[in-house]
């Protein structure tokens, strides 16, 4: 039998846990639990997405709300993935066809090295937006984004549509 807990309940559930529990590796993993879940919140279809400035190629600040009005897949991605990479030519194919009618690809690097992010948008022929984020950004500790590629797709008012 499997056992569905709702976040509400769980966090119910941990406040009746024992107190000398706190500095367990117990306690710990509770908390990563909690956490991960609160985070997975963020994912769900029909939320608004968190909108966040961050740096083009150029070193431009560039606010994703500035993409309101269109409808929007954010694609999480890094030079040095491989399979990223590999879907490259599909979105290109994508960005072209559907570009002109209201639609746009906002690449986020979770890189850590801006030289192969750059040379990696050349060598892939990238048109579309390109942002950098780093390892650690903020978007992918909002949305507990574990592995890349991940994508992102948003409705013309923000709205996350899918992911």
């Amino acid at each position: 039998m499997v056992i569905h807990l709702q976040l509400e309940k769980i966090s119910d559930l941990s406040v009746m846990l024992d107190s000398s529990l706190l500095p367990s590796m117990e306690w710990a993993n509770i908390s990563n639990l909690l956490l991960k879940m609160d985070f997975r919140r963020n994912r769900i279809v029909g939320n608004q997405f968190k909108d966040v400035v961050l740096k083009d190629t150029s070193g431009n600040l560039i606010d994703t709300k500035q993409f309101r009005s269109k409808v929007v897949l954010i694609d999480f991605w890094a030079s040095w993935c491989k399979p990223c990479r590999a879907l490259n030519p599909e979105l290109q194919i994508l960005y072209s066809k559907y570009r002109d009618k209201g639609f746009e690809i906002i690449g986020i690097s979770t890189d850590s090295d801006h030289k192969s992010w750059r040379n990696a948008i050349i060598q892939d022929s990238l048109k579309w937006r390109q942002l950098y984020q780093g390892q650690h950004g903020v978007l992918k500790r909002y949305y507990d984004i574990e592995s890349i590629p991940t994508k992102i797709l948003l409705g013309a008012n923000g709205v996350i549509l899918g992911f």
